[in-house]
């Protein structure tokens, strides 16, 4: 086990479970841009992420038709308002146990502690938030995106979510906004298996509300099939935004090698001829 500075700055655990399409698992680097509803950090970062890949898909969660398609659970494709209180936790776009989007499938695994507690509703259920018909924000406070002004998922303080990444090809580059995590203490960890070895992360304690960080993760080789589980940690009700989710493609290390030893070739082919 070691701890990674650079993921001092992430706000959501996680396990991550690789099949490679390599006998050997390439090294896994992970780059988080922490910074606020306020500022460009994340949306900076998000923006050179996309820029480095030459395939991608996006999930932004706003295709309620699609999502309502592939969901399970109650409350399928409805706008829905519990006993008529109007507020931000008893409202949402959608509810279900599971989503299946244009990256995979979200699945609630491990609901919040303490049922009713921080006047959450249907802790079993996975919300889909944004703006109602009547022109209202539904979700807690801090998870939306407000310079997106779209929908995302919400864990509604799930202990515990799993994400179960799947495009129809190989892949090695995720990324992903998390909105207003770990903002109630919860002391949530980062741990990834590949190949049968396991590398444990402390991650971020006790941060503001409507933090919002973007999060890159690259293999050196290809992956076939991942899973990504957001670990709330146990009795934390504590949760966050998931929003603008990406799968795609970066020239592999291996690529990019034959390609300089390709135009190195050229080269002294070139100047062979020359002499």
């Amino acid at each position: 086990m070691r701890t990674n500075n650079v993921l001092k700055a992430l706000v959501a655990g996680s396990a991550f479970a690789i099949a490679a399409g390599m006998a050997q698992a390439g090294p896994i680097n992970i780059s988080v841009a922490y910074g606020s509803h306020t500022d460009n950090v994340a949306q900076d970062a998000e923006a050179a992420f996309l820029g480095s890949l030459y395939s991608y898909v996006t999930e932004d969660f706003n295709d309620l038709p699609a999502l309502t398609a592939g969901a399970s659970g109650d409350y399928i494709g409805e706008s829905l308002e519990v006993g008529g209180v109007s507020t931000d936790k008893t409202r949402w776009l959608m509810a279900a146990s599971s989503f299946d989007t244009r990256v995979g499938t979200f699945s609630m695994v491990t609901p919040a502690p303490n049922p009713g507690s921080n006047n959450n509703i249907n802790e079993d259920l996975l919300m889909i938030e944004g703006m109602a018909s009547d022109g209202a924000l539904t979700g807690e406070y801090g998870r939306f995106l407000n310079w997106d002004g779209g929908n995302w998922l919400d864990s509604n303080d799930a202990d515990e979510i799993r994400w179960d990444i799947s495009t129809g090809s190989s892949f090695n580059a995720l990324g992903f906004y998390l909105s207003d995590a770990n903002d109630q203490g919860a002391k949530l960890m980062l741990t990834f298996a590949a190949d049968g070895e396991e590398e444990e992360y402390q991650v971020l304690y006790n941060l503001a509300n409507a933090n919002l960080a973007y999060v890159s993760i690259t293999s050196d080789f290809m992956i076939t099939s991942a899973s990504l589980v957001f670990d709330n940690g146990v009795g934390n009700n504590d949760g966050f935004g998931i929003d603008r989710v990406t799968v795609g493609r970066v020239p592999e290390p291996g690529t990019l090698a034959l390609l300089g030893l390709g135009i190195a070739g050229l080269a002294a082919a070139r100047r062979k001829q020359k002499a």
